[in-house]
């Protein structure tokens, strides 16, 4: 179906409408349109440019796109040279909603942009029970179940999660379990298992979300996959955190947040939440066997979060590091480093570590900001090969030589 010049292509309609959006070419007395999402067959593929689903090309305000029978399955290989590219809609500006269990999205879907298993570009609402596990490929701003979200993307509860297996894919920048970037959206009851592989070759990956921006919240959200950035940041729920992460990790989403996370990054920081957070991390428990690596030299390596310029604040750290990398300036049980304008606070780390590196700390390796009612409980080990190599309980080192205020 389609080609690779044709825009507002799918598998059953290329526009699914419902009410006019600033345009006089739909009647704005046309009914709603709905599309029930049956199995297809998996030699079906669906080709065109930019807004393109195996469902729907785009998917207008109001109107909706679900698949209710479990076994009803979109099988497709969807492919767009540009953006907005969706294993069931390229764009969609209204509802998607599956609720049956089974493989909700497309076989594959490839495409330049804004590129997803279930929708290459969310603006409004995707929720349900449902599991991708398709093969997502594209260049910027690739995802499990979205591209891009700047609307809400929520299982139906903790226990009947959105969840992708999908191995996820950027050439570009931008890479997410669940979404690649999310901009001023919701993610919540959203998992990427194990047998997920997420990897940014020009950028950063994370468990869940590639980047999360100012505005934007992950939520009751977890992932132990494999995540990879061979040029920029790796985390197991956010590599960029710029709005809030909340309750990752919590008992009640079924213990999940990073567990058996093994992450890989080409860039100078990385944590197992996230790499660089200039927003709040709240109410956060880490997994157990956390395996972070970096190819890197004088790397800042951190239990929860990298590098913190934002709030950390009422997280707990169990037995986590299961490794690192070899060369790491600055390893703590929950922060790497705690850059100047930083806080952390209520944060309590239990777990053993340490290495020959440079400053070791049992909250944060190096604290140029503010640590508030934190505690550590351990064992830290380590020989310093010379001067400048420091250890504490706290904090490996606080403050600086160009008199930076550091308070614990």
């Amino acid at each position: 179906i389609g080609n690779a010049q044709q825009s507002y292509v799918g598998g059953m309609a290329g526009i699914n409408v419902c009410k006019a959006e600033n345009t006089t070419s739909y009647d704005t007395s046309c009914k709603q349109g709905v599309i029930s999402v049956p199995q297809s067959d998996s030699g079906i593929t669906v080709s065109g440019n930019s807004y393109v689903g195996g469902a729907a090309g785009i998917n207008l305000t109001g109107a909706q796109v679900t698949q209710n029978q479990e076994g009803d399955k979109c099988k497709a290989n969807v492919q767009g040279s540009a953006d907005n590219i969706g294993g069931l809609v390229g764009e969609n500006r209204g509802k998607i909603e599956a609720s049956a269990f089974g493989n909700s999205g497309a076989a594959a879907v490839n495409g330049a942009q804004n590129v997803g298993g279930i929708v290459g570009y969310n603006k409004r609402t995707v929720s349900g029970s449902m599991t991708v596990t398709a093969r997502v490929t594209g260049g910027t701003a690739v995802g499990g179940i979205a591209g891009c979200n700047s609307g809400n993307l929520k299982g139906t509860n903790e226990y009947n999660q959105m969840e992708s297996a999908a191995a996820v894919t950027a050439t570009g920048n931008y890479a997410g379990g669940i979404v690649g970037y999310n901009g001023a959206g919701l993610v919540q009851y959203a998992f990427a298992d194990g047998k997920a592989e997420i990897t940014a070759q020009g950028g950063d990956a994370g468990g869940v979300a590639g980047r999360n921006a100012q505005g934007a919240t992950l939520q009751n959200s977890g992932s132990n996959s494999t995540i990879t950035a061979a040029n920029g940041y790796a985390a197991g729920i956010a590599a960029v955190n710029e709005g809030t992460v909340d309750a990752c990790g919590n008992k009640a989403f079924n213990g999940y947040f990073v567990q058996s996370l093994t992450a890989n990054a080409n860039a100078e920081t990385i944590g197992a939440a996230v790499a660089v957070n200039t927003g709040t991390v709240q109410n956060c428990n880490l997994g157990t066997d956390v395996r972070l690596g970096g190819s890197r030299s004088n790397m800042t390596v951190g239990g929860l979060v990298g590098t913190n310029r934002g709030a950390v604040k009422d997280c707990s750290v169990p037995n986590w590091l299961a490794s690192t990398p070899d060369s790491i300036a600055a390893l703590g049980g929950a922060v790497g480093v705690n850059d100047t304008g930083g806080t952390v606070q209520t944060v309590d780390v239990n777990t053993s570590f340490g290495g020959d590196y440079q400053t070791v700390g049992g909250v944060a390796g190096s604290n140029l900001g503010t640590l508030t009612r934190c505690s550590y409980k351990g064992t830290l080990s380590g020989n310093a090969p010379g001067n400048g190599y420091c250890m504490g309980g706290i904090a490996g080192s606080n403050g600086n030589s160009s008199g930076a205020v550091a308070v614990i």
